[in-house]
């Protein structure tokens, strides 16, 4: 697949079976939002060429670092704090509490149900 080649000057494209990930970063915000909309606006193009469909409540965008400049939401985005990911949930601070509290979880029920 060559299409992560024609998104290198915008964004890195991340691609595992049918989840995609595209990673923008700027220093410049207005620079960033300007990459990150060419970067989406050529996904879509390239998905309705090759007949694929992008699944709108499964399209997130997230801002990461701790710097809290404010990025423009992208239309038909979601805003979200935190992203879970082939299994591992990411936050905005990139820290692991948030897989932590979830692997919490799953054991707390597991451990109940082996009592």
């Amino acid at each position: 697949n060559d299409f992560p080649e024609k998104l290198e000057e915008y964004s890195k494209m991340i691609m595992y079976a049918d989840d995609t990930v595209l990673l923008t970063a700027n220093r410049n915000i207005e620079q960033l939002e300007v990459n990150t909309f060419i970067a989406f606006n050529m996904t879509q193009d390239y998905c309705m060429k090759n007949d694929l469909v992008i699944n709108e409540s499964k399209t997130k965008q997230m801002s990461f670092g701790n710097k809290k400049a404010t990025v423009s939401e992208m239309p038909n985005f979601t805003a979200a704090d935190k992203i879970k990911h082939l299994g591992v949930i990411l936050d905005e601070n990139l820290s692991w509490s948030s897989q932590v509290d979830n692997l919490c979880l799953k054991l707390g029920s597991a451990l109940y149900a082996i009592k």
